[in-house]
């Protein structure tokens, strides 16, 4: 049988070249799409190591020195203090915590320094949080031996190291390490595992990352007077119009000295927006589109070309079933050279596929490089196999059922 199609193929050679074509260049745009849409996928599943329901940031006003009711007698940092206080009292609200600009979610910041473990180095994004940050961004750790609240609460400074950094400092299974500083190389701090990761769709490189862990009065002595964040957690039961509620009813106690508050942001809503302004979401659009496109076109080119060939052969067929040939033969002969035909290009299409892979799509994904290869040449496979299953069946049967005495006639 093998051996007769093979036959049949090479008898129509000339035909069967622009099959041959349109299998293998559809099998490789079929496996980067997959490529591609994996990659997308990978980042948008990935654990970011916080939860933003419920939180909000709350963005603040600092009056000028040439404002005519700036209080030269009132610090910047007695008003943080008292403005913390009064919003940590307000009903509703569970937890409240400070953090330098570059680390809360989504701020896109490049901020890096260097640090450096008991013999490696690498370079890494900077912040630093209060331990109130951890029960408001509810931080994980992905060692679930690592209590960060317990760990942080000691009143020492320490570091949240991102599983990329870990994995430059030390290695991916180290919970807790030592953490060097550039400016404090003979002093050790504790560094601790988080999954903190202030942009999940950012590069692995991007997300080298080491969170320093302030005191509340810390942070706002080094932080009053430039890029200090609030973020404040509230209860799910009072997140109903918490903003106007808190806004209403706070009116009088959102200024402190010569500080205010003047907007609170739902952290979900801060997400969207941060996502639209840099084209994340239009970037998935486009992929989404592009992958059912392609789809769509293998789908009816590949279904379209052996569906045209199997019913432009309805006489040989009457005519195999004339010389005694069954139909459930006459349909599997047919869908044998389909399959043989892609059989014959696989081979050189997954190479193809594998070299082009970094060239059309350069990304990191939460699969292994040889799971991900074999996992897209498994469903590309069996996808185009379904797609000539489906091109051949259907005519093939409707051939099948031709009376032989037509097909002798007609040839």
């Amino acid at each position: 049988m093998f051996s007769h199609i093979l036959k049949l193929i090479i008898n129509q050679w000339r035909g069967n070249l622009w099959i041959l074509a349109e299998l293998f260049i559809s099998f490789i745009c079929i496996w980067q799409v997959g490529n591609v849409f994996s990659s997308l996928l990978s980042h948008k599943l990935r654990d970011t190591g916080f939860d933003l329901e419920h939180v909000y940031r709350v963005t603040t006003a600092i009056r000028e020195k040439d404002s005519p009711s700036y209080d030269p007698d009132s610090p910047l940092t007695d008003n943080w203090k008292e403005l913390v206080e009064r919003v940590r009292r307000c009903p509703g609200v569970e937890s409240v915590g400070l953090t330098s600009y570059t680390a809360f979610p989504y701020t896109g910041s490049t901020n890096e320094r260097a640090y450096f473990g008991d013999t490696t180095r690498t370079t890494a994004l900077r912040g630093q949080l209060t331990p109130d940050v951890i029960r408001v961004l509810h931080i994980t750790s992905p060692s679930p031996e690592v209590d960060l609240v317990k760990e942080t609460s000691t009143g020492q400074t320490c570091f949240l190291v991102s599983p990329q950094a870990m994995e430059q400092l030390y290695d991916k299974n180290t919970v807790r390490c030592r953490i060097y500083t550039k400016d404090e190389r003979d002093k050790a701090y504790p560094g601790i595992l988080c999954s903190y990761l202030t942009n999940e769709y950012a590069d692995n490189n991007d997300n080298r990352a080491l969170w320093e862990i302030w005191s509340e009065g810390r942070m706002i002595e080094k932080n009053a007077n430039k890029d200090l964040t609030m973020l404040i957690r509230v209860h799910p039961d009072a997140d109903h119009d918490f903003r106007e509620t808190f806004l209403s009813t706070m009116r009088a106690q959102l200024t402190a000295g010569n500080l205010s508050i003047v907007n609170l942001t739902r952290m979900e809503d801060y997400r969207t927006y941060i996502l639209n302004l840099s084209s994340i979401n239009l970037m998935y659009g486009a992929g989404y589109f592009l992958a059912a496109f392609f789809f769509i076109c293998a789908f009816l080119g590949i279904i379209g070309t052996f569906w045209f060939r199997t019913e432009s052969r309805t006489s040989e067929i009457g005519l195999r079933m004339a010389l005694g040939a069954t139909r459930r033969q006459v349909r599997w002969q047919m869908i044998g050279e389909g399959l043989m035909l892609l059989g014959i290009v696989w081979l050189p299409a997954v190479i193809v596929s594998y070299v082009l892979r970094t060239a059309v799509w350069d990304n990191e994904t939460l699969l292994s490089d040889t799971v991900l290869f074999i996992t897209l040449t498994a469903v590309t496979t069996v996808l185009l196999m379904l797609l000539i299953v489906a091109g051949i069946w259907i005519p093939a049967r409707q051939a099948s059922r031709i009376n032989p005495v037509d097909a002798l006639h007609y040839e």
